[in-house]
């Protein structure tokens, strides 16, 4: 029997997760330190590759020693997130290629964006810590859910 939980769910091409803002993420005053942004975009991304990658093929990846890297972002702050806010984070892949990917998240609070980013991701070989080519399985199971990037 399958025990592994994925959290947020897909709609539309789109991985949605929701959480809310923890003491630990905060500041003395409760506005979320700007790098944790980060830390729950990451969650986000992994709930998203997980729910459309399967345990089995995650785990087959990681045996073969490979793994996405961010390779560079992009990150725009609109308003800050409390302690204790409820949050959504909305992630799409926008681009597949032969050893890398596009993809876009957005965090609101209610209908507020919060913060968006926009990252490319190098998918590498982590015995040589060099770029590797996707399995074309992965590749092509990835490529099912491009979508179209959200208007900033």
């Amino acid at each position: 029997m399958e025990n592994t939980i994925y959290t947020g769910y897909m709609k539309d091409k789109t991985h949605y997760y929701a959480t809310r803002v923890y003491y630990a993420q905060s500041d003395a005053g409760g506005v979320i330190y700007h790098g944790r942004y980060l830390d729950l975009f990451e969650v986000a991304r992994t709930e998203m590759i997980a729910t459309i990658m399967k345990k089995d093929k995650i785990e087959n990846a990681n045996q073969k020693g490979t793994d996405v890297a961010v390779r560079d972002l992009q990150i725009e702050y609109y308003k800050p997130a409390f302690l204790y806010d409820n949050i959504l984070i909305e992630t799409r892949i926008t681009k597949v290629g032969g050893a890398s990917m596009n993809i876009e998240q957005i965090m609101y609070r209610g209908e507020e964006k919060l913060v968006s980013v926009k990252l490319h991701l190098a998918y590498i070989d982590l015995n040589k810590m060099k770029p590797a080519k996707f399995e074309k399985e992965y590749k092509e199971k990835l490529r099912e859910y491009i979508s179209e990037a959200k208007e900033q």
